[in-house]
């Protein structure tokens, strides 16, 4: 079953948006197969990177960030639970193929559990040298009406209750 989630920035005054399923969803296993993101102007550098974070993905589902390295600064990498790389803020507009198997194992989304999706960015300054900040979520000033997020994801296995169109 194909899943696509989309929000913008008319739909919250940030750049996070809550979903709650209608019906039970049961899968074997679930893969982000895409994100994308669109505006017409954005207030973010260019060279900022962009991340999709999925609270409910729960502390077991991890991915490596690259935001610091160990190197002579003392930087380390960070294992972010829920939070995926995306591009940066030349891609938008892309469509970004990630096809990222985020769960592979029996699950059980109950009807009325809260899918909540979130557009972050870590902002970099350049002059010298490169400088990261945190990870955080895009502000409403910066995620503005225009910014919209798409996600389409794939679950596999398990058997769903019979869908319509309302």
């Amino acid at each position: 079953m194909i899943l696509q989630f989309e929000w913008s920035g008319a739909d919250t005054t940030g750049s996070t948006f809550a979903y709650k399923l209608q019906t039970p969803l049961n899968f074997t296993k679930l893969v982000l197969k895409s994100a994308a993101v669109y505006t017409s102007e954005s207030l973010l550098d260019g060279m900022t990177p962009l991340y999709l974070n999925m609270d409910f993905l729960g502390q077991n589902h991890a991915f490596m960030t690259p935001a610091t390295y160990e190197d002579s600064s003392g930087r380390v990498n960070d294992v972010d639970n829920g939070r995926v790389a995306i591009g940066t803020v030349n891609d938008i507009g892309i469509v970004q193929q990630l096809n990222l198997t985020l769960i592979d194992t029996e699950t059980h989304f109950e009807h009325g559990k809260t899918l909540a999706f979130g557009l972050e960015h870590r902002a970099v300054t350049s002059g010298e040298s490169f400088s990261y900040a945190a990870i955080t979520a895009l502000s409403g000033s910066e995620f503005t009406d225009d910014f919209r997020v798409v996600a389409t994801f794939e679950t596999i296995g398990g058997s769903q209750e019979p869908q319509s169109a309302a």
